[in-house]
C-alpha cells in the first residue's frame, strides 16, 4: 500500500528485514522531490508497519 503526494508518502513495509532500507529510501525520495536536506524531512509510525514520511512544511 502506498498514498504519494508531492511532498509526503505513506507506505505499508511488510518485510521487517527492509524497514531501514526502505525508509532511507523513501527519505531520499521526498528530500530530492521537496529540495530540502534529508534532516528536514520526518518519518512517522502512522499505523501497524506503516510509514508516513514527509517534509515539515507538507503538515
Amino acid at each position: 500500500m502506498s498514498h504519494d503526494s508531492p511532498n509526503a508518502i505513506t507506505q505499508k513495509i511488510w518485510d521487517p528485514t527492509s524497514v531501514e532500507q526502505t525508509l532511507d529510501a523513501l527519505v531520499q525520495q521526498i528530500a530530492t522531490q521537496a529540495g530540502v536536506r534529508k534532516s528536514d524531512v520526518l518519518v512517522t509510525l502512522s499505523g501497524p508497519r506503516t510509514f508516513t514520511i514527509f517534509h515539515e512544511e507538507a503538515r
